[in-house]
């Protein structure tokens, strides 16, 4: 009462077909084993299916988590770009990423410190040049009253005087960029700042 299916395979001389067939293997097995055999096919699509889809799944979080850290590291870089030197890079990751973080920070620091440098250099400039600068315009307008009015040398004594406004507005610029920002009130926590 209990129905067996079976199948048989041809085994050839040699690989090609053609050859004469040596010997028949047969497998034979009760038909309820077949269906067996269909339920472990379609609980291997199952898990096949669930696997697919944790895989999926992993491979968008660890996406997002390294995308994240890359779009930090781009609007750090954005923001070291357009002169904002103020506000550290933040990775918190350990690997490449995060070395690449920090090597931007210390980019960041010493940035800072050399703008901070140049602004004082430009400052000591300008107060330089300013001082001598006044002088010149002082005696140049001297120099002017002085000389009567049809003279000839008047118009040579404008053009330095126009060379010499000229001259001012650079040096005030220069002074303008090298001004120190306005300092931001806030909290601070004095053990850190007492040994600063």
């Amino acid at each position: 009462g209990i129905t067996y299916k079976t199948g048989y395979a041809p085994v050839h001389a040699e690989l090609d077909p053609a050859t004469p067939v040596v010997l028949a293997l047969g497998a034979q097995a009760p038909a309820s084993y077949f269906d067996r055999l269909a339920d472990l096919r379609g609980q291997l699509f199952l898990w096949g299916a669930g696997l697919m889809l944790v895989s999926i799944a992993a491979a968008v979080i660890a996406t997002l988590l390294i995308t994240r850290n890359i779009r930090r590291l781009a609007a750090a870089a954005e923001r070291i770009g357009t002169g904002d030197l103020a506000q550290p890079v933040k990775v918190t990751s350990r690997d490449e990423l995060g070395l690449l973080g920090q090597t931007m920070d210390r980019m960041r620091i010493l940035l800072a410190e050399r703008d901070a440098r140049m602004q004082q250099m430009l400052a000591g400039i300008a107060h330089e040049v300013r001082n001598p600068l006044a002088g010149m315009t002082l005696f140049a307008g001297i120099l002017q009253d002085e000389l009567p009015e049809g003279d000839e040398r008047r118009g040579h004594v404008d053009r330095i005087r126009k060379e010499l406004g000229y001259l001012e507005r650079v040096v005030n610029e220069f002074l303008e960029f090298a001004r120190r920002p306005r300092p931001e009130l806030g909290p601070v926590v004095l053990d850190e700042l007492l040994p600063e």
